[in-house]
């Protein structure tokens, strides 16, 4: 269920990036207008062409959001978005599909102009419910890794577990290092020193506790995922 939820999202925000690329050629304005120095046929949109068939994983979405295990926030996030999404991409299919045909050619833009004035009001209504369900993803991602962390500790997997919590530490610096107000151009400007150094000290830590840990003989005995040449290393 969290994985079909995942690759549906995924699949989502490549249609994102086709707005982008539909709004690369055509004004973003109630008016329809080509961007000066463009022509329409520019448009490059592949939406619809994905493995398999993005309809049916949507309404698939809308089936487990009825189903156990019940994610409450995550399943009303999923079917609140489907119906947005669909009528997004539909919109987009038949600017690709006419963007392709080169009838814009022959009707001197009238269908564009009608495509677009059907597009504009999904975009906002599509975004934001994105937005929504992949917050509640992440949220729902974090759970999980928290129950699995604790089982880690539980079971005294410590170079799994510390293992774990270092590239969570790696994460946190990273998004502290990307604050707002850090970046400048192609640059990262610190303007958060104590809340960086504070996460820098936290790598430090998880990492010697880490190699405490690869130091012990038991410890990399539990760790299947450790692929020794040397038997007697375990």
């Amino acid at each position: 269920k969290f994985n079909t939820y995942l690759d549906t999202l995924n699949y989502l925000y490549d249609n994102v990036e086709y707005l982008n690329k539909y709004f690369a050629v055509v004004a973003y304005q109630e008016e329809f207008a080509v961007l000066d120095g463009g022509e329409y046929g520019d448009i490059q949109m592949s939406v619809g062409t994905a493995i398999g068939d993005p309809t049916k994983r949507m309404d698939t979405c809308l089936e487990l959001a009825e189903e156990e295990p019940a994610y409450p926030d995550m399943d009303a996030a999923m079917k609140a978005l489907i119906p947005l999404a669909k009528s997004n991409e539909e919109a987009l299919l038949a600017i690709a599909s006419y963007a392709r045909s080169g009838d814009w050619r022959e009707d001197g833009l009238t269908k564009a102009a009608e495509l677009h004035a059907s597009l504009l009001p999904t975009i906002d209504p599509f975004i934001e419910a994105l937005a929504a369900a992949d917050d509640q993803l992440s949220i729902l991602d974090e759970s999980f890794q928290e129950k699995e962390l604790a089982r880690m500790r539980e079971n005294n997997e410590m170079i799994a577990y510390y293992t774990n919590v270092l590239l969570k530490d790696a994460a946190d610096f990273y998004a502290a290092a990307c604050a707002e107000g850090n970046i400048s151009g192609e640059q990262i400007i610190p303007m958060n020193m104590d809340e960086l150094s504070a996460a820098a000290g936290r790598i430090a830590d998880t990492g010697a506790l880490l190699l405490e840990a690869l130091e012990d003989k038991e410890q990399r005995g539990k760790t299947a995922k450790l692929d020794y040449m040397n038997e007697d290393d375990l």
